[in-house]
């Protein structure tokens, strides 16, 4: 299946990934391999949706240390290797795994974060504190030319809107509430997709102040699965 990650390589420790296999298979993934010594172990498999032999599973992966310190730098992956519990091994499309160092660079005048939260409907929001003055000047996204048609940005106050204006001036001890709606349409083939975005907002030196995360899972129930295999894997209706 699809997943469009974009995230500090930590972020990826205990993070889910799915797949379709038949009810009745009894191989079952445990080892993810990236490249160069890269590896994700599956810690968990949870079935989720069926429809007749057709049985859609998560599974939550880990990392360890060593894994993650061998990330020095940005990188793309759209492949990876699986390891199955019968001793085969697969390299499969993956869709896009952008990561990144656990620190990422950031301006020294960053917001402090006060809480945040997230919705099964797609909305989220977070409310930052200025340590010092600083001047918010844009915000960006990942993936941001495939879903700007249906990821909005709020400024949140007593109602939700749309960025009116930028630059945002935040004198130091001030809050900013910010959110976001991540809404795909019922005929919209992105809704089969897994995501894991950030959301970034930055300085008038072009820095980075202030990240937000989110995490979506596919929106991929029984009666989609045999639509989902026949025309993203070329099989056959199995159900």
């Amino acid at each position: 299946m699809k997943h469009c990650y974009d995230n500090p390589v930590n972020i990826l420790d205990m993070s889910n990934f799915y797949y379709i296999d038949n009810r009745d298979a009894t191989r079952k993934p445990f080892r993810f391999d990236l490249s160069n010594g890269l590896i994700m172990n599956v810690s968990h498999t949870q079935s989720l949706d069926h429809s007749g032999r057709l049985q859609l599973y998560q599974v939550t992966v880990s990392l360890d240390q060593q894994t993650m310190d061998r990330v020095a730098e940005p990188r793309t992956l759209k492949q990876l290797q699986v390891w199955y519990s019968d001793g085969t091994v697969d390299t499969v499309e993956i869709g896009e795994l952008l990561i990144h160092p656990t620190i990422l660079p950031r301006s020294p005048n960053h917001l402090r974060m006060l809480s945040g939260g997230s919705s099964s409907d797609g909305t989220g929001h977070s409310v930052f504190q200025a340590e010092k003055d600083v001047t918010l000047h844009s915000a960006s996204y990942s993936f941001q030319e495939q879903l700007a048609d249906v990821i909005e940005l709020m400024q949140k106050s007593t109602s939700e809107e749309r960025f009116s204006s930028w630059p945002i001036v935040l004198p130091a001890g001030s809050t900013i509430d910010v959110g976001y709606r991540f809404q795909l349409p019922p005929k919209d083939s992105r809704r089969f997709n897994a995501y894991k975005l950030m959301i970034h907002y930055w300085d008038i030196d072009g820095m980075r102040v202030a990240t937000e995360f989110i995490d979506k899972r596919p929106e991929l129930y029984k009666s989609d699965l045999a639509f989902y295999v026949k025309k993203y894997r070329q099989g056959g209706d199995e159900s």
